[in-house]
């Protein structure tokens, strides 16, 4: 895409979402087009998917909706186990790692 983007934020996600996302677009994030809907695509950041509507015509773009990316979550969910498992040893509970992983497992 070309430099001088303007992003429409139509559900008020903030000035670093918008900024965010021009920045992605500029450099040539990942862009993967809806196949449901004509001019709708997903951009992915390492944290965050961008869901936009674009208008090849005059070079606007709506953001409309954001959520965690499939890396974020994993790294979220590994955070929370580790801070189980570490609380669960501090409580005097020694082999907590191991009872986990035999339970995920």
């Amino acid at each position: 895409m070309k430099w001088g983007i303007q992003v429409e934020d139509l559900r008020n996600h903030g000035a670093e979402a918008v900024m965010t996302l021009r920045h992605l677009l500029t450099c040539g994030a990942k862009i993967t087009p809806d196949p449901k809907r004509a001019g709708f695509y997903e951009v992915e950041s390492d944290s965050t998917v961008y869901y936009i509507y674009a208008l090849s015509t005059n070079g606007k773009v709506a953001l409309l909706a954001t959520w965690p990316s499939e890396s974020a979550l994993a790294v979220a969910a590994a955070l929370t186990i580790r801070s189980l498992v570490c609380c669960l040893c501090s409580m005097g509970y020694r082999n907590a790692g191991l009872y986990w992983i035999i339970y995920v497992i």
